[in-house]
This record gives C-alpha cells, sequence and structure tokens, in this order.
C-alpha cells in the first residue's frame, strides 16, 4: 500500500484544519490507547499538539472577513433604515388630510432615534429594534399603511436580523487574544504531518505489522476526500473560465 499522491496546499485555510483534526479524529476512533512505536507517538503526539493552535489561528483570520462583512450588514441596514425616513419624508407637503396627519404622527416618531448615526453597533442594534417594533404597533402600523411603508420596513427588518445573526455569530467565537500568523502555522503543521505520513508508508512498505496499513488507509481516506474536493472545485472554476472565454471570444 502507497501513500496517496495530494497536495494539501491546494486546500483553502478551513479546509485545511478540518483536513487535519479528521485525521486526529478518525485515527483515535480506531486506536483509543497509544501504539507501541514509540517514534511515531512523538510524531502523533506533535501533531495533535499543534493541531488547536493551527485552528485558532484559522478562526482569527475567518473572524477577521466576518468583521468586514459585519461592516457592510451594518451599512446595508442603516441604508434601509435611511429608506423608509425618506419615504415618510416623501409626504412633507402632502395636501392631503389624511397623509398629513399620518405624516406628523410617524415624522415625530423617527425624530426620536437620533442615535442610529452612533457608532456603537449595539446600540444602533437597540434602536433599530425599538424603531421596527413601533412601526409594527397597533398606534403607527396604520399610518405606515396609508403612507404604503409595508414594504420598506420589511426590508428594514431583513435587514437587520442578518446582522443580528452573523454579529452575534462572530461574538460567540472564542479567538486567543494572541495574534496567530496563520500561514507559517500551517506549514509547521504541515511539516509534521508530511513526517507522520511518509513514516507511516515505509513501515507499512517494510510490512512491520498490520498497524502502520490500517494508519495508512485512514490517512489516504482524508487525502482521496478533500482531493476530490479540490479537483471539483478546480473543474467548476475551468468550465467557469472556458465560458467567460468563449463569451468574450463571441463578442469579438
Amino acid at each position: 500500500m502507497e501513500l496517496l499522491s495530494f497536495d494539501t496546499t491546494r486546500m483553502q485555510s478551513l479546509e485545511s484544519a478540518q483536513f487535519i483534526n479528521r485525521f486526529l479524529k478518525n485515527y483515535k476512533k480506531k486506536y483509543p490507547n497509544p501504539s507501541t512505536d514509540v517514534q511515531f507517538e512523538e510524531i502523533y503526539a506533535e501533531l495533535a499538539q499543534k493541531a488547536p493552535v493551527y485552528v485558532n489561528s484559522v478562526k482569527q483570520t475567518r473572524a477577521k472577513v466576518e468583521s468586514l462583512f459585519i461592516i457592510e450588514l451594518d451599512l446595508k441596514r442603516r441604508q434601509k433604515t435611511s429608506t423608509v425616513f425618506w419615504a415618510i419624508k416623501v409626504y412633507t407637503h402632502t395636501d392631503d388630510p389624511l397623509e398629513k396627519k399620518s405624516f406628523t404622527a410617524l415624522k415625530s416618531l423617527i425624530d426620536e432615534f437620533y442615535d442610529l448615526k452612533k457608532p456603537n453597533l449595539e446600540s444602533r442594534t437597540l434602536s433599530i429594534d425599538i424603531l421596527i417594533a413601533n412601526l409594527s404597533s397597533p398606534r403607527y402600523l396604520p399610518h405606515c399603511q396609508l403612507l404604503g411603508l409595508e414594504k420598506h420596513i420589511d426590508h428594514l427588518e431583513t435587514a437587520n436580523e442578518a446582522f443580528k445573526t452573523t454579529f452575534n455569530v462572530r461574538a460567540s467565537l472564542t479567538i486567543k487574544e494572541e495574534r496567530l500568523d496563520s500561514a507559517a502555522l500551517r506549514l509547521d503543521i504541515f511539516r509534521t504531518y508530511k513526517d507522520m505520513c511518509e513514516y507511516v508508508e515505509l513501515m507499512a512498505k517494510r510490512k512491520r505489522g498490520p498497524f502502520y496499513e490500517e494508519v495508512l488507509k485512514i490517512i489516504n481516506y482524508g487525502r482521496e476526500y478533500y482531493g476530490t474536493l479540490v479537483a471539483k472545485r478546480k473543474g467548476v472554476a475551468k468550465a467557469r473560465n472556458k465560458k467567460n472565454l468563449e463569451q468574450e471570444q463571441s463578442k469579438e
């Protein structure tokens, strides 16, 4: 049995962390107790020790991306809030008595929400929640319906909920205070992984017992799974690029 060929550098960061964890989990499931091979156990222990640190570094990188996404979601809900306000202000000079009454009531309400421009995200979230609740209340809903604001309020609520969901998930992530160099940690842990694979393959080839063949099967299982995943992604990208090229050529 031989080690399956697989370029681990082709995996995305999150995939690479899952790749290592999958091997550790599958190995422990098969062999819950340490083996009698001291050299293998040393390499395995080193890999298991490095894994949590690398996973945290990947989470840290992911959190940075999510932070940028949160800023975009916050901007979107602020835009939806402005849309609601402008939709109300459209009726500033209406001559219709009913519309004038509804405008006056709603204008008085939105004037209370001066803190929506504050930089504090939690404060803005609370204010938007209260604003939506008021606009949907029996006191103000008839005015909103008369001025045709329901669609804009629904869009605001959707944007606000999208922000809260992502913000809450981001806030619940437990990430270490120190800055972690994910790229360097990845090189380091996969160097250890490579040492382990080569050692297991060598011992399996020398017929040193069924243990090494079984461990090699576990290793190859992960390499085959993620190798297929990477290949599919590459195939999709290649097909997309080919399609774009054909479209460009057809325009010429």
